[in-house]
């Protein structure tokens, strides 16, 4: 025989949960109902009465429980059952239930130990989940009421924030939970999430890591041109390397002085683009992602030595392109300008048929008040529903 109480008291806790009446005194609670009819079909059937039958003795044992309130009708039959709320305790324990305003006070307590940490970012986060909560909805990345979780993800957080060099996601991983694995798996989604929702710098998703020195591998900084590197122990001449040398970014703080015998200085955003880079002159940078402290320290220090260059940078013309240039500017202070970044080089790939349609996230990120300034090409994006990537430059040749 079906039972089909647990089924009806959490039905009406759901109904209850769901209109904030824990906040409320009994008095200013709406009444909590549920059409017996709609919730269990059949219970109308004329032809098989099991239904009616098994609904109705579980009514009855409610009744008899006082946990719920309801008349039947002539027939003996039940229209409408309503939630006790004198009984409310007595309700939670009957579907050992963890009452919703316990889940939220667990939520409260963990987030209180995280209001002091000094990251503003995390600041955010905390007011923004105390309002999902004073509203009642549950929390967003996969946390909904699990304190448990997070708690796990604001340890994590605090972590990823607290980086300051150039990590490796499972050196991390084994450093926070004592298993390589367990970042990767669990919880570098979420954070990828948190971290995109709340960083003002714009950063495509699978990237946003690298903002903050977490990389799922070394990285290397290519370079190439007319310079002369000088370390501590030595002196190299890039001029005698064709296709550039490869420096890994433990070895950036090697680096002494930079000597730059021609006139630009170019940074590009992607790796064909600069092995596309023939300009046997100009000192051309491949950073090798998304710029960190370490990479800045390096442009800050070729800048101090060569002010009088001109500083380029080449990106992909997209949304994400223009906000690695921005970042470029504002965190090195170097007057970085965009090389081939422009309606003209836009046109030509659009017009040859070698772009992307626009993502929601791209036209998202053209709001960005710090890129007001490229409003004039994104209308263009826009209007033409395109972006384009650098690699795309040598494509036109081969066309």
């Amino acid at each position: 025989m079906m039972q089909y109480d647990k089924e009806m008291i959490n039905k009406l806790l759901d109904i209850y949960e769901r209109r904030g009446a824990y906040k409320k005194d009994d008095s200013q609670i709406r009444s909590i109902t549920l059409s017996v009819a709609d919730t269990f079909h059949g219970y109308t059937d004329n032809y098989d009465h099991t239904i009616y039958r098994e609904v109705n003795l579980s009514i009855e044992r409610l009744l008899r429980a006082n946990l719920i309130i309801a008349e039947p009708t002539a027939r003996g039959d039940y229209d409408k059952i309503r939630l006790n709320i004198s009984q409310i305790q007595a309700a939670y324990k009957y579907t050992k239930r963890t009452p919703l305003i316990n889940k939220y006070r667990a939520l409260e307590k963990v987030l209180e130990e995280y209001e002091n940490t000094g990251f503003m970012l995390i600041d955010k986060l905390i007011s923004d989940l105390h309002s999902k909560i004073n509203s009642g909805k549950k929390l967003p990345y996969g946390i909904e009421y699990n304190d448990k979780r997070l708690s796990d993800v604001m340890r994590v957080l605090k972590a990823v924030l607290s980086l300051h060099e150039e990590t490796y996601i499972r050196n991390f991983s084994l450093a926070v939970f004592k298993d390589s694995k367990v970042f990767q798996k669990d919880f570098k989604s979420t954070i990828q999430s948190i971290l995109y929702d709340f960083t003002k710098t714009t950063v495509e998703k699978d990237r946003i890591l690298e903002v903050y020195n977490l990389y799922d591998n070394p990285t290397y900084v290519l370079l190439k041109g007319h310079a002369v590197i000088i370390t501590r122990h030595s002196k190299i001449n890039l001029a005698d390397f064709s296709g550039g040398i490869a420096i890994p970014e433990k070895a950036l703080s090697d680096i002494e002085r930079i000597m730059v015998g021609s006139d630009a200085v170019i940074t590009v955003e992607n790796l064909t683009t600069f092995h596309d880079c023939t300009d046997a002159d100009d000192l051309t940078i491949y950073l090798g992602g998304f710029h960190n402290t370490s990479k800045e320290i390096l442009l800050k220090l070729i800048y101090a030595q060569n002010p009088n260059k001109r500083y380029l940078h080449k990106g992909d013309l997209d949304i994400f392109g223009f906000a690695i240039l921005e970042s470029l500017k504002k965190r090195t202070g170097i007057p970085f300008e965009p090389l081939e970044m422009d309606i003209v080089t836009l046109s030509r790939f659009y017009e040859a048929g070698l772009y992307k349609p626009l993502t929601d996230a791209d036209k998202k990120a053209m709001q960005s008040p710090d890129l007001r300034q490229y409003e004039v090409i994104f209308r263009y994006m826009l209007d033409h529903n395109c972006k384009v990537e650098q690699e795309s430059v040598k494509a036109i040749a081969l066309l």
